[in-house]
């Protein structure tokens, strides 16, 4: 199945590097060559744009779970001390 989504992707690649080509204007090109080089450019931007919320949710999360282990370990040596 991941065969098919990577033709399908280098198919829309090629229709975006053809629209970039400027050989035909928009309204000469072929409809499908259109709607796929849009679709490609959307799917692009939008990857893009997830790959750049992941950063700073990463950083969130892996400064929670530090404080959550701190608050852990905080305890257990507290409860050592007092005899547990």
């Amino acid at each position: 199945m991941s065969t098919d989504n990577g033709m399908f992707e280098r198919m829309c690649k090629e229709a975006a590097e053809e629209v970039a080509a400027g050989k035909q204007g928009w309204r000469q090109m072929n409809a499908n060559v259109l709607f796929m080089a849009c679709f490609h450019l959307l799917t692009n931007h939008l990857s893009h744009k997830i790959m750049e919320l992941k950063k700073p949710l990463w950083w969130a999360a892996s400064t929670i779970g530090a404080a959550a282990l701190l608050a852990v370990i905080k305890m257990l040596v507290d409860w050592v001390t007092k005899g547990g």
